[in-house]
């Protein structure tokens, strides 16, 4: 376990590689940022991307932004968990639709057929936080097992992406246990402001849940707390 994560961009590391970043505003874009050098790699052929985060067309404009090329881009077979969910439109080429974030079994038939027998293939999970959102913990530690086992069988390599701090100490053990390699961002020491209004105005629930707008999160938290305070002194009161 290393803190300084390899230069993904001229060096892939075949195994299991979770990469995990702190949790400020907009902090994905550095994850992205890690993806986008990930799948530029001139020894990647093919690219299955797992969506648990963001849907395919915004997964692309984040990584156009990264400065992932068109023709980099282009390379990448989407496995789309969220479309389904959240009534998405299911058209999109080189995408497969999965109806359900807990559908294991056809992620991994999906992985199996979307990879490539000649070359060499990643697959891209994002993000682990929505991951475990989703289900117990158990099931995903014998998923994420099955999914590495799946993909390092075949030779290829497999890059998760994660925010630290969306769950307990023991959980984030037993996920770490379950990589070759964990590589924690070293991050900026601050939080930075938000770009606009307008990007607050973006950030969907699946965000603030996955700790990917914790200002948001932490409000969201504080607004409750009040309430129920509230709540309490008004039941007091009227006694």
């Amino acid at each position: 376990m290393l803190n300084n994560i390899p230069d993904f961009k001229n060096e892939i590391v075949q195994s299991s590689t979770y990469v995990i970043t702190e949790p400020v505003i907009n902090t994905e874009n550095e994850l992205y940022d890690v993806a986008s050098k990930a799948i530029s790699n001139s020894k990647i052929d093919n690219v299955i991307w797992i969506c648990y985060n963001k849907a395919p067309g915004d997964v692309v404009a984040h990584l156009l932004d990264c400065g992932a090329t068109a023709e980099i881009v282009n390379k990448i077979h989407f496995i789309d968990i969220l479309s389904n969910m959240l009534g998405l439109e299911q058209k999109r080429e080189n995408t497969l639709y999965c109806s359900s974030p807990t559908e294991y079994n056809f992620i991994l038939r999906s992985i199996d057929q979307l990879k490539k027998e000649e070359g060499t293939n990643l697959v891209v999970l994002d993000n682990m936080n929505a991951l475990q959102s989703y289900d117990m913990i158990e099931r995903i530690i014998r998923f994420i097992r099955n999914l590495n086992n799946l993909v390092l069988n075949y030779h290829d390599s497999i890059l998760y992406l994660g925010i630290s701090g969306g769950c307990s100490h023991e959980v984030e053990v037993s996920i770490n246990a379950t990589m070759d390699h964990v590589y924690y961002l070293q991050g900026n020491g601050h939080t930075p402001q938000p770009k606009s209004w307008e990007v607050l105005k973006s950030t969907s629930w699946n965000d603030v849940i996955t700790l990917n707008a914790p200002l948001l999160f932490g409000l969201l938290i504080v607004t409750m707390t009040l309430c129920i305070f509230m709540l309490i002194i008004l039941f007091f009161v009227l006694l």
